[in-house]
This record gives C-alpha cells, structure tokens and sequence, in this order.
C-alpha cells in the first residue's frame, strides 16, 4: 500500500504517539531499561533539550499511519513483546536463563576499533554463570532521516495545543532514508563483524532487530530453515492501538550471511549495459582522445 504526506512528519515523542501532546520537560526515556542502560534520560542528539522523536510518520490512508522507528532504544518496548526472548529462544532454545550486554566493543588483536556490537546476550549455566563460548550477537537497526527532522520538532513543540488543525511546511521535509540504513551502515556493518570473528576462528550468529518499514525497503532477501541461519532477523512493528502506540512482532526470518553478503555488498556488474553505454558514447557521443 503506497504512502500518502502526513500533516507532520512527527510519530511518536518520548514514546507517547503525537497526538497526546508528551510532557517533554521530563525527558525520561520510557523504553530504556534501569538494569541495562546508563542512564534512562532520551539523550538524542544532546543531552539538554533532546531530539526526543521516537519515530517518523506517514499514513497509508486517511486513518491509517505508517510509523517508521528512529531510535533504537525504541526497540525495547516490552509491553506486548520483548526481542530478547526471541534472541534467546533463537541462539538458545527456551528453558533457560541469559544476561544481557548492551554496545560491547569489538577490536582488532592489535588494538585497532571495528565497532560495537549493540548488545551481545550470553546464556547462564547451572550455577548462574555466564556462558561466554556462544553469545549471541544483536544489532538493532533504526533508520536514519534524510532532511531536517529538528526543525519539524521544533515546530510540533511549539503547536502541540492546536497540532491537529495544523500542516508542516518547512523545507527540507524530513523522511526516513532506508538506503542510507542499510548500504551505509547495517550491512557494512555485519561486514566487517562477521569478517573479524571469522579470522579469529568463530562462527558467529546475529540477531538482527528492525522494524517493518526498514524490512520492506530491503526488497527481496535470501532465506533459510531457522537451524541453517546465521542471520535472525526480528521484524517489530509501532501500531497505534487505541490513543497510544506499542510495539509488537511483525515476523522472524532466518538468513545466511554469505547469500546476503553476495546479494548486497558483491554484486556482479552487466557487463552488456557497460558495453552498450561505451559504444554508445564513443559512436554517438564525444569520445576524448588521450593518447596519440
């Protein structure tokens, strides 16, 4: 179903759905976890006045909106699902017990970043110690904005009394730039990952964690059975239920890395289209001669 121009581009604020005007003097994040997260404050952007958008809007149809997840903390809504219990029945099966890790570096042997995994969980054993052979890996996949969102927020913030009757006109619309998401940063990202612990003799697995627009804008992706996959992809989805939003699961897909990898980062060139375009601008066009 094709998307239609929202009034604002504004979803979700301090995870209350835009039309219930969010208190944002209390900048109190209501998905991050006390036992897991530093600090529960949103600190989008900066930590005094906080870029606090939780999601980006459209709409399907006149009823009907289209809320894209901005931020990843987002994903640990846990009112109707929680990802962690499908990340530990995945790597782990069901009848046991697990911590979980947020953003753990992973370095070179020689000292070097490659970048942090988003949260890494580790099953406990008998004696309620963590099992640190086979973690499970997880990223979570927002996505980012192409435009200037701050600007929208700014004016939602300043028109929350009235924001119904209202329609954001201000350049540079902000939309969601799912191109952007994942050529520039998922899977470069799982890359270098997926290549690093590979040399260093492991067989790793991830759980990827992101929403149905996202999923939708990847087109067409390889799959497998569930015991094949190296890649686990939970697909969340924010629904308006009532006068609020929730975060429930849209569906789970299990994929192998290579077939991915080879898909999206090792395309094979048309070397017909190449030869057509060469022809067609040395007979037709302005061929430079270099060389005499």
């Amino acid at each position: 179903m094709a998307t239609i121009m929202a009034s604002h581009p504004i979803g979700e604020v301090l995870g209350s759905h835009w039309s219930n005007s969010p208190n944002v003097q209390n900048t109190t994040c209501p998905f991050k976890i006390p036992d897991i997260h530093s600090s529960t404050d949103c600190r989008k952007v900066r930590v005094e006045n906080p870029l606090s958008v939780c999601s980006h809007r459209e709409k399907k149809t006149n009823s009907i909106e289209k809320l894209t997840c901005l931020c990843p903390y987002r994903f640990f809504d846990d009112r109707k699902f929680s990802f962690m219990d499908s990340v530990k029945k995945f790597h782990f099966g069901n009848s046991v017990d697990a911590v979980f890790i947020p953003e753990v570096s992973l370095n070179t042997t020689d000292g070097k970043r490659i970048g942090n995994i988003d949260g890494v969980m580790l099953m406990l054993d008998e004696n309620g110690e963590p099992d640190y052979s086979k973690p499970a890996l997880i990223e979570l996949q927002s996505v980012y904005v192409s435009g200037n969102i701050q600007n929208a927020f700014d004016w939602y913030l300043q028109n929350q009394s009235n924001i119904s009757t209202l329609e954001y006109t201000g350049d540079n619309y902000p939309k969601p730039d799912f191109t952007s998401s994942h050529r520039k940063r998922l899977f470069p990202q799982l890359q270098y990952k997926f290549n690093a612990l590979e040399n260093a003799g492991k067989s790793p697995k991830f759980s990827v964690v992101c929403d149905k627009p996202f999923w939708d804008s990847l087109g067409e992706m390889p799959t497998c059975t569930k015991d094949n996959a190296d890649i686990h992809w939970i697909i969340t989805e924010i629904r308006k239920t009532g006068e609020d939003t929730e975060l429930i699961r849209h569906k789970e897909i299990y994929s192998k890395w290579r077939d991915i990898e080879q898909i999206r980062l090792m395309p094979t060139a048309d070397l017909k289209k190449l030869s057509s375009d060469l022809k067609r601008k040395t007979v037709g066009g302005k061929a430079t001669t270099l060389f005499i």
